[in-house]
């Protein structure tokens, strides 16, 4: 009988601070890069690792608010109302439970990844599920390679465009 006691004890001891006052932890992962840097590709990837392990993942991107009809069709106009959109699928896919969500944007300015972190961490203090945020750079920050991301992007972003999100990603990094 003593035995069993010390053994729960002992079992207790060490997992108890491995489980108590631990929130389950989950990721957000914003992907930062010029266009054509290779984003929408590393999403695809971590999707695919995410799924290939039971976990359900969503990426969240404002391309998608400018395909119409299978075309891409970008109006700089509206460009505010897409990242609000991203914004509030984010709040979406928190609320849903996803195990992973992407953040497929060129987040090239401190204020616009600012904001979806900040929408984590609101989150994170109301929910028993703590989302983990982990940025992360997509492609290089060299001047040498915006030829090479004009090149491949398929939205045809200018090549002044990519050397301008270049410019302010080496501007935070």
């Amino acid at each position: 009988m003593l035995w069993a006691i010390l053994s729960f004890l002992l079992i207790a001891t060490i997992l108890y601070p491995l489980y108590s006052h631990k929130k389950p932890f989950r990721n957000v992962i914003i992907l930062r890069g010029a266009s054509g840097s290779g984003k929408s590709t590393k999403a695809a990837q971590l999707i695919s690792i995410s799924q290939s392990i039971g976990e359900e993942a969503i990426i969240i991107s404002a391309d998608n608010y400018f395909v119409r009809e299978g075309l891409y069709i970008f109006d700089r106009a509206k460009l505010k109302e897409a990242m609000r959109l991203c914004h509030l699928q984010l709040k979406e896919a928190l609320e849903e439970g996803f195990d992973t969500i992407i953040i497929d944007n060129t987040n090239t300015t401190e204020i616009e990844v600012r904001i979806f972190k900040e929408i984590v961490k609101k989150y994170n203090k109301k929910s028993d599920v703590n989302y983990r945020i982990i940025e992360e750079l997509v492609g290089t920050i060299d001047f040498e390679d915006a030829e090479k991301y004009w090149q491949r992007n398929i939205h045809g972003v200018p090549l002044k465009v990519i050397q301008q999100q270049i410019k302010r990603l080496k501007k935070k990094l």
